[in-house]
């Protein structure tokens, strides 16, 4: 019985940095650590790769590109592109639809369009941003940066 992999991209397109969306996966997740910020270690935690294989999971932060904006993403070197977890979006309140060859996420609240991406063979490829999904998710952050200064600050 042949075996096919659940998700494959060639080298040269992974290489080009693009997001894609993946139904399959259980986290967003890259293996460019340099796209990366407030990356926290994480330990013992490992994913199954396409053909099987266990990668581990090396780290968690955010991303914020010119193109992506996308909190609680894992950095997996081993993995072969970036992934966009589609149950991690739902988790958040998007809703994720598929429709002649348009992916579209979109607030469930107001049914606001937040990210597309198109069919591009077996995949689809994020076009544009997930923009202002995350921005409850970064102002939090930004509170707690805040917080954290002036607890260093008032223990000087």
């Amino acid at each position: 019985m042949a075996s096919y992999p659940a998700f494959q991209v060639s080298p040269e397109e992974a290489a080009k940095g693009k997001w894609y969306i993946a139904t399959a996966a259980t986290n967003h997740m890259t293996r460019d650590q340099s796209v990366i910020s407030n990356l926290k270690p994480v330990t013992g935690r490992v994913v199954g790769g396409g053909n099987g294989a266990g990668l581990q999971v090396h780290g968690s932060g955010a991303v914020n590109t010119e193109t992506v904006a996308i909190p609680d993403v894992w950095y997996v070197p081993g993995i072969n592109c970036n992934l966009v977890s589609v149950g991690q979006l739902c988790q958040l309140g998007l809703e994720v639809s598929i429709f002649r060859g348009v992916c579209t996420v979109t607030r469930a609240s107001d049914g606001s369009v937040v990210g597309k991406a198109h069919r591009s063979g077996a995949v689809y490829e994020e076009l544009f941003a997930i923009v202002g999904v995350y921005e409850g998710a970064q102002h939090a952050s930004e509170e707690e940066d805040e917080l954290s200064r002036t607890n260093r600050e008032q223990s000087r």
